[in-house]
């Protein structure tokens, strides 16, 4: 396997090394089982680096969302973090068959209506990333090639999450899920089994960059962005 070196995952502005997501998706696609999960909290920025991976017809994604519960299969507050989500179904219908590169079929949560929706088919070969809170939990995070975690500060994650769901779910953000991911961080520490941690604060264009905080990655062992009192990443020294 090709070892990429310091610059091939990212380049250096003001704020640290910034992500090369092409770069990422070569890792992503040159991996044994090319699964790879891109966890974080609501709004952090996770689905839109999962977009940008499948940015090309070799990359599919997946998303936590369409393993939710219906309702009468959830709990107020899960016994277990990502409880309400069917991490089972994930594991037989994904995880289990990409595992050869045999592609998955999987069922949609259909959010409209509350049940089991359409059937979704990717074929074998192709690269499937995983996006979404809870996608590198304990009992799945050793399915994969490659975990991500996108860590953003709490109050530009509640921003973009009232932005995009309107001020009426503010108390469902506050008090449910937000609640529910700290007891998973606290839980499992999933940020510490992460291959690669980069901050999803760098704005909300179409466009907007990874700061690489923190990586195992060849060619970027040691790179390491430690925040400052404001949450942000300070300005580092170059290497």
């Amino acid at each position: 396997m090709t070892q990429f070196q310091g610059n091939d995952l990212g380049r250096w502005d003001g704020r640290g090394p910034l992500l090369d997501v092409d770069a990422l998706r070569e890792v992503v696609l040159r991996s044994d089982a090319a699964l790879c999960a891109v966890d974080g909290c609501g709004g952090s920025g996770k689905s839109t680096l999962a977009r940008r991976l499948a940015q090309d017809a070799r990359v599919a994604v997946i998303e936590m969302d369409d393993f939710y519960l219906p309702s009468a299969l959830r709990a107020n507050v899960p016994a277990v973090a990502g409880g309400n989500f069917d991490l089972a179904r994930l594991m037989e219908q994904v995880l289990v068959p990409a595992a050869d590169r045999c592609g998955a079929r999987y069922q949609r949560y259909d959010w409209d209506n509350d049940i089991l929706g359409e059937w979704v088919e990717i074929d074998g070969g192709i690269a499937i990333v995983v996006e979404g809170v809870y996608s590198s939990s304990a009992q799945l995070r050793d399915r994969y090639s490659l975990r991500v975690w996108v860590d953003t500060p709490y109050d530009v994650r509640l921003e973009r999450g009232i932005a995009r769901d309107g001020e009426g779910m503010r108390d469902t953000w506050v008090n449910e899920w937000m609640p529910a991911e700290v007891r998973y961080m606290e839980s499992e520490n999933p940020v510490s089994y992460a291959h690669l941690v980069v901050d999803g604060s760098g704005g909300d264009g179409d466009e907007p960059e990874f700061v690489v905080l923190r990586s195992s990655l060849p060619g970027m062992d040691g790179w390491t962005t430690p925040r400052d009192d404001t949450g942000r990443p300070p300005i580092p020294e170059h290497r």
